[in-house]
């Protein structure tokens, strides 16, 4: 079972390195060769037992995406990669996301909380925690604010 569990891991790694773009992971690089919300949440905390610079680097990546308002976008558009849809073009998200980044218009689950405290757990980097907090922070206050029309705590995406 130790081999089994020793070639998953070895695998798993190997699909993530060949995945890394630079600063971010993509889930697939031809089916989705962009960067995922919820996937780098999950990506960060599989690096975050190994390689805690790449867990950095996803969590910080993903959170330059977050607009004035708190959403934290589904998609960070890579404008080199071509032929998916729907591309930023269609989400006309100009005026909200930051300058000079291309969003989707819609969020995913908040995980990113949790992968920041993965991240804290291996490395106890208090500064980029630090750094970290203030947009989880809005985030989270964005899904009570604008995703919880019944006030009952559950937000939807």
């Amino acid at each position: 079972m130790k081999n089994l569990d020793e070639n998953l891991i070895s695998r798993a790694k190997s699909i993530l390195e060949s995945n890394w773009r630079g600063s971010f992971t993509v889930p697939s690089p031809t089916l989705y060769p962009h960067q995922w919300s919820w996937d780098s949440a999950f990506i960060a905390i599989g690096y975050s037992h190994y390689a805690l610079d790449y867990a950095k680097s996803e969590l910080d990546s993903i959170l330059q995406g977050q607009w004035d308002n708190g959403l934290l976008p589904h998609i960070i558009f890579n404008p080199k990669a071509k032929g998916y849809f729907p591309d930023f073009k269609y989400w006309k998200t100009d005026e909200h996301s930051p300058t000079g980044t291309l969003t989707s218009g819609i969020i995913q689950p908040p995980v990113h909380a949790i992968a920041a405290l993965k991240y804290f757990d291996h490395s106890h980097d208090k500064k980029t925690i630090q750094n970290w907090f203030p947009k989880l922070k809005k985030f989270h206050q964005y899904l009570l604010e604008n995703r919880d029309p019944e006030h009952s705590g559950f937000a939807s995406i």
